[in-house]
């Protein structure tokens, strides 16, 4: 199985707890929650999100299951991000390879490029998508995003 339905991809999302702002943890499955070092990374490109998911090897190969649908509400997703941190979100969205064939690989920092395994999750709405960004504590320390 080289390639997960963006339908079933969407499934998953739509069974998440979205926060309004950034989150400092570990990386899990997008499906069944468990903490991963290293996961499939998928990319979700339907309906208003542009965001990776993040799979780990169990969920990957067990994916005809059925989630529980709950509402997702873009509107909610004001972080008040001042006009400069915007356009430097932008710019890190604008690099990702969305066309990308999933691939299991470790996760890394958007800004730096930097293998992590816990991450400032922060989740925005830019330019009518919901996308999902991971900042190392290094990157946040220089005060980048702050």
């Amino acid at each position: 199985m080289d390639k997960i339905s963006q339908d079933k991809l969407l499934d998953i999302v739509r069974t998440w707890h979205i926060n309004k702002g950034p989150q400092y943890r570990k990386f899990r499955c997008g499906n069944c929650r468990k903490a991963l070092r290293r996961a499939w990374h998928c990319w979700l490109r339907k309906g208003s999100f542009r965001t990776p998911v993040h799979l780990c090897k169990t969920c990957r190969r067990k994916l005809n299951i059925t989630y529980p649908k709950l509402k997702v509400y873009p509107d909610r997703l004001n972080l008040n991000i001042i006009q400069k941190l915007k356009k430097r979100f932008s710019a890190l969205i604008s690099k990702w390879n969305v066309s990308e064939v999933m691939r299991f690989r470790q996760f890394s920092c958007d800004c730096c490029r930097r293998n992590i395994y816990k991450a400032y999750h922060i989740f925005l709405k830019l330019e009518n998508h919901i996308s999902e960004v991971h900042i190392c504590r290094v990157c946040w320390a220089k005060k980048i995003f702050k």
